[in-house]
């Protein structure tokens, strides 16, 4: 399994909080699959943030917008947030990214595809959205002006192993103030001082938070998911091992393969973790059997 280092590094336990201000941003939380009430999974799980800019936001404001929004992620228990940028530096060059699909006319969920460039390096959600506006509009005269600052996100979130939708979140962050430092062309936006302490970087770090506030739960509730990567007898190896949390007792649920795109297969059995190793680990069967490699498998929590 693929496990950037250079993330790995940040310990969870040393992450810093931050609190969650300014006045709640309307957010839709449609259907997530994962409804139960369940423990916050422990076991690190890789977080795809890849958000793309809509109508008069360029590109170099919905990476920076994406920066922010990883770096507060990140601080969520067992997420590891991987960026656009990130991901053309681990895998050396340009990247295929994943892509969204609904049937035509269909009010069914939309399902997300990853080339298996992406596939192979074992990622377990994909947070895929757009920056429908950052900027900054004036208002009265010279002596009376008034900024305001408008930074709106839309995200969807999904189970990058099936492509299986989860939840989907938007928010608007609104923010006006007179005499105030403003964004500059040449100022790069994204998590560093001088960008937050502008009009619009204030901004975005609210629309920010406020998303991570609100799809926090969502995240809580998204188990580890992957491959089965070898069977030994009746005995399965998952790619996890203690660098991502796992320990014996751990108990995951093995699919059949899906037929149909962006769900899962049929249930066939589940596993216990045995014996935890560096970046694998052996685990004994609980239930059912006829496991192969490849298959899906999903923490129970």
């Amino acid at each position: 399994m693929f496990l950037p280092p250079r993330l790995y590094g940040r310990k969870l336990g040393t992450r810093p909080t931050r609190r969650f201000f300014g006045t709640l941003a309307l957010l839709s939380l449609a259907g997530c699959l994962f409804t139960q009430t369940a423990p916050v999974p422990k076991i690190d799980r890789l977080l795809v943030v890849d958000l793309r800019p809509g109508l008069e936001v360029t590109e170099e404001q919905a990476r920076g917008l994406e920066e922010i929004l990883a770096e507060r992620l990140g601080e969520l228990p067992g997420i590891i947030p991987l960026t656009r940028r990130d991901l053309a530096r681990e895998l050396g060059g340009t990247v295929a990214l994943g892509t969204e699909y609904r049937e035509p006319g269909s009010l069914a969920r939309p399902v997300l595809t990853l080339p298996t460039q992406l596939r192979d390096l074992g990622i377990q959600i994909y947070l895929i959205g757009e920056v429908h506006a950052f900027g900054v509009e004036s208002f009265g005269e010279i002596g009376f002006r008034r900024d305001e600052a408008e930074v709106n996100l839309g995200v969807r979130l999904y189970l990058a192993p099936t492509g299986e939708f989860i939840t989907e979140g938007q928010t608007e962050q609104l923010l006006a103030q007179s005499n105030t430092n403003r964004w500059r062309p040449g100022m790069v936006i994204g998590p560093n001082e001088v960008f937050l302490e502008t009009l619009e970087g204030r901004a975005s770090q609210g629309a920010v938070d406020k998303l991570t506030e609100d799809l926090g739960p969502a995240f809580d509730k998204t188990p580890w998911s992957g491959r089965v990567t070898a069977v030994e007898g009746d005995r399965v190896i998952l790619p996890i091992g203690f660098e991502e949390n796992a320990t014996p007792g751990d108990i995951f649920v093995i699919y059949a393969p899906s037929e149909v795109r962006g769900e899962r297969g049929s249930r066939i059995g589940s596993v216990r973790i045995e014996s935890v190793g560096l970046g694998e680990s052996l685990a004994e069967p609980i239930s059912g059997g006829g496991f192969q490699p490849g298959q899906l498998a999903v923490q129970e929590l």
